[in-house]
């Protein structure tokens, strides 16, 4: 069964300082589509297969099904491979409601079993602990984050999370992105050149005019 979900849009906002834009938006960009750094049109839904694992994911599918035991589901993004939802009987983990270090030693060690799973390409060194909170009525419940990085650089919107209550794993999301590589630059741009840059897209994309302030 295929759905779509909306994906979450992050929108960066300009700051004008002693002036201010007046932007009126062509007609032709009404309906504009994101873009993504090449020019490409950036996603505005995920499309969802739910429990029937891609076919580049079945063999380490299979592998967290035969160790985890219990029955589970799964819910994944037909564009990454990855799952984002794996959900079901649970794991057992004594004392990982009372105790963070347990949380978390579990979450690491989960990660570190199946990161071919969760974020294929990726080691477990690339994720880092952003979050290890109880929440929900009366503390019933424990989510570990990590959040995924890059040869030191963190991926915009990577992480991958691990929901415990009652002592057990039950939940576990990921929005990872698979087998990344990026050009790393050594040039260094300056906020006033990144500020400057930013502008002249806008001017060049809506009609705009300057006004004090």
């Amino acid at each position: 069964m295929r759905k779509r979900a909306l994906a979450t849009i992050a929108v960066p906002l300009v700051a004008l300082a002693g002036t201010a834009a007046a932007v009126r938006s062509p007609d032709y960009l009404d309906e504009r589509p994101l873009e993504t750094a090449d020019g490409g049109r950036g996603r505005a839904y995920r499309d969802v297969t739910w429990d029937r694992a891609p076919a580049s994911a079945k063999k380490a599918w299979t592998h967290f099904l035969a160790t985890s035991g219990g029955t589970w589901r799964s819910q994944w993004d037909d564009t990454t491979g990855v799952p984002l939802r794996i959900w079901g009987e649970g794991i057992a983990v004594p004392g990982a409601m009372a105790s963070p270090a347990i949380a978390e030693r579990a979450a690491r060690d989960l990660l570190a079993r199946h990161v071919g799973l969760l974020a294929p390409g990726a080691k477990v060194d690339d994720f880092a602990l952003v979050s290890n909170v109880l929440h929900g009525e009366d503390d019933s419940m424990r989510t570990v984050g990590f959040f995924q990085t890059w040869n030191g650089l963190r991926v915009l919107g990577g992480q991958v999370s691990f929901l415990f209550k009652k002592d057990r794993v039950f939940v576990i999301s990921s929005q990872a992105l698979p087998h990344v590589l990026a050009p790393v630059s050594t040039r260094r741009v300056s906020p006033e050149a990144a500020r400057d840059a930013a502008v002249a897209w806008v001017n060049a994309a809506y009609a705009t005019s300057t006004v004090g302030g």
